[in-house]
């Protein structure tokens, strides 16, 4: 988000969306797992930070090299200009920000459970139909004497 003007202002309103970015699909697993837990943007973790070892440059980075991100697309906004009353004691900006969320899809890539239960559930609804329709086909061909037979006795 980036807004430039040459008057001064007591308010800045915008409006855009969030979208997930991934350079590569999401793994699933059984178990709860924190994305980055072990690579803070901030410091190295384990020892406290000063901000003036840290750049923003450095944090920007950091969060640009990663698998998964959120980024904000800004679809407009709003610069709300100072009156010219000097008498005024309000010194208060405000800044709102919306942000939407639409539906996004995500790549994964599914566990071998997850990949059996589907199997196993297409497996099974696809057979039950064919069982069934195998059946009422063969009753009324047997039950029609459809089918010439000879018996054979030995």
């Amino acid at each position: 988000m980036n807004h430039d003007s040459s008057l001064p202002g007591t308010s800045f309103a915008t409006r855009g969306d969030l979208i997930f970015r991934q350079t590569a699909p999401l793994v699933l697993s059984d178990s709860l797992s924190s994305l980055y837990a072990d690579e803070p943007l901030v410091g190295d973790g384990a020892t406290s930070f000063s901000t003036r070892s840290t750049s923003i440059d450095t944090i920007l980075q950091k969060y640009s090299n990663r698998e998964f991100v959120a980024d904000y697309k800004e679809r407009f906004s709003f610069w709300g200009k100072s009156g010219f009353d000097k008498t005024s004691t309000n010194d208060a900006f405000n800044f709102t920000l919306t942000m939407d969320i639409n539906e996004q899809q995500i790549d994964f890539v599914p566990t071998l459970p997850d990949m059996l239960k589907d199997f196993w559930i297409k497996y099974l609804s696809l057979f039950l139909l064919v069982d069934y329709l195998l059946r009422k086909i063969l009753c009324f061909i047997f039950s029609h004497q459809m089918v010439e037979t000879i018996v054979v006795t030995a």
